[in-house]
């Protein structure tokens, strides 16, 4: 056998040793860093950042659902975000009531599909005011009939398309529902372990309240992470805050106001205002060239001048009437 002193010289042996004892002490060294502790079965795949950018995003998405609700269903609807959370699929399903509704839709371009769930209390809400009721929930909560499901499912499309257009600063979505159900448990879409974003939001319609939520499973969500962040979401242009407004003014042209017109006031016996037929002639005291008063519910808004149009009593607008008159 050959010594080592025979092949190696002092000063190599040495460093050798030096290098020896290097690697023994690292694992020392590295013992006093801190250590995060991961747990594979509920993996972190979506930053701080893009949870907080995903709130924002929904907050718009919850402004035009409200709106868009309120004018449908004739009601106050108000709609905001409650929480943006990290979940493991397997943990959102069991989370859910025994009877709800749940919209699977995909979104194209995005790949797989996502969930749209409606608390029970809000979607018969919701069922009742459509076909003509209060808006009354059932007492006991049941499965939707074949007419019900085709009209919340309606609803929920048009809350999807309100999704759609919420996201159009990230990407343009086209939304399908591609199925509709009442639990989720005989129905996986997912892995039981895969990560998933979820918004929570709070629904209320008149006094009614109930809850709505957005599931996205990690590979539906892996095309437009890349471009969501906090900073860009804020600096891009504020396309939701300009689709918000159009919104309301479109909804707000269909509303109907009370228009009235006010003649001066004229002051009659009860005998005769008891006595008056079809057919009588009240003689009133306001000038044909007179102005007369146009008001809108309670406040006067505009003069006008009365006459006739093809044989129909009108007003010609003249003066807009100042708020402070």
């Amino acid at each position: 056998m050959v010594a080592l002193d025979q092949i190696l010289t002092q000063e190599e042996i040495n460093a050798l040793l030096d290098t020896m004892s290097a690697a023994q002490e690292a694992p020392l060294s590295g013992a006093r860093r801190s250590v995060k502790q991961y747990d594979f079965r509920r993996p972190d795949k979506f930053s701080k950042d893009q949870v907080r950018a995903f709130q924002s995003l929904h907050d718009g998405f919850a402004r035009l659902l409200a709106a868009a609700w309120s004018a449908h269903l004739r009601a106050t609807v108000r709609a905001r975000v409650t929480s943006v959370d990290q979940v493991t699929y397997g943990e959102f399903v069991r989370s859910l009531p025994d009877i709800t509704v749940i919209a699977i839709f995909s979104a194209a371009p995005l790949k797989g599909v996502g969930i749209l769930q409606l608390s029970a209390d809000i979607a018969f809400s919701i069922i009742d005011r459509l076909l003509g009721g209060t808006g009354t929930p059932l007492h006991n909560n049941r499965e939707l009939t074949e007419i019900e499901r085709a009209i919340i499912e309606g609803v929920l499309d048009k809350a999807l398309q309100n999704l759609a257009e919420a996201w159009q600063g990230l990407v343009e979505l086209k939304t399908n529902i591609e199925g509709l159900e009442m639990n989720l448990q005989f129905t996986p879409i997912t892995a039981e372990n895969e990560a998933t974003l979820l918004i929570t939001m709070e629904i209320s319609i008149n006094d009614k309240v109930g809850t709505m939520s957005l599931c996205f499973p990690a590979i539906f969500l892996e095309g437009v992470m890349p471009k969501l962040s906090t900073q860009a979401w804020m600096s891009g242009p504020t396309r939701q805050a300009v689709s918000y407004v159009e919104t309301w003014q479109q909804n707000l042209r269909d509303v109907r106001l009370p228009l009235i017109v006010s003649l001066r006031d004229i002051q009659l016996p009860l005998r005769e205002l008891a006595n008056l037929q079809p057919g009588d002639v009240v003689v009133l005291n306001h000038g044909i060239q007179e102005p007369v008063s146009v008001s809108i519910g309670r406040e006067i808004r505009f003069r006008g001048q009365i006459g006739t149009v093809r044989r129909h009593l009108a007003v010609q607008l003249t003066e807009v009437v100042k708020q402070e008159e």
